[in-house]
């Protein structure tokens, strides 16, 4: 009996480990955060491959979404999104997070998409959310590997698919 137990009980906790790491990893789901605004420009800085993104007409609420098979989706505030950033133990304090940016410009004679449609893998770091109620700020960098140049100019609607967004850290459970 004893070598039955001195058996099972190895052979229990291994084929448990998976279970138990799956328990783990569903507490530290990552989603995908859209965060929309109403137009945009960016600027060169001072530092190399560094610009500011500013955005106008920031929506108050962030989308997130996860993928399969979980597919857990909803919404937060803005102020509680930007927490990652500002708060000293937020995911994205210490580690910025990678980004998509689609920028898109209306031609307003044919009430159409412009051919100024660009996408840029990006990181955000340092938002900043103005004063003026729905703008805000991000410094952004070109991820490596990015080959368009970063325009300096305006565009009319800009997404930003936002990668590796902790639940828990946005207060979700």
């Amino acid at each position: 009996m004893k070598k039955i137990i001195a058996i099972l009980v190895p052979l229990f906790i291994l084929l448990s480990l998976p279970l138990m790491s799956y328990a783990k990893d569903t507490q530290n789901d990552q989603v995908l955060a859209v965060l929309l605004a109403k137009g945009a420009s960016i600027q060169a800085t001072d530092k190399a491959n560094t610009f500011k993104l500013k955005l106008r007409g920031v929506n108050s609420k962030v989308i997130y979404f996860s993928s399969s098979p979980k597919r857990v989706s909803g919404q937060v505030t803005l102020s509680t999104f930007i927490k990652q950033w500002t708060d000293k133990n937020g995911s994205f304090a210490k580690n910025a997070p990678n980004a998509v940016m689609q920028a898109v410009k209306i031609n307003p004679h044919m009430n159409k998409l412009a051919d100024s449609e660009n996408s840029y893998a990006i990181v955000l770091s340092n938002p900043v959310i103005s004063a003026t109620k729905g703008n805000m700020t991000f410094d952004i960098q070109s991820l490596p590997g990015n080959t368009k140049l970063m325009p300096l100019h305006e565009s009319d609607y800009v997404a930003i698919f936002i990668d590796g967004v902790c639940l828990s850290c946005i207060g979700v459970q």
